[in-house]
């Protein structure tokens, strides 16, 4: 029998400068995803980028 987890998670009191950084975050992971184009992106999230393309 194979299982598998699945974890929520929210975001409470988030600083201006966290919600530019996740913002910048998000919009690079898009144009990658969607383009190909090479930006600036947290490895892991370009890791698992890559394992969905």
């Amino acid at each position: 029998m194979k299982l598998k987890k699945t974890t929520q998670s929210g975001i409470v009191n988030i600083t201006k400068i966290k919600k530019k950084q996740l913002k910048r975050e998000y919009e690079n992971l898009q144009k990658y995803l969607h383009n190909g184009e090479d930006v600036e992106l947290h490895s892991a999230n370009k890791q698992q980028a890559k394992a969905i393309l």
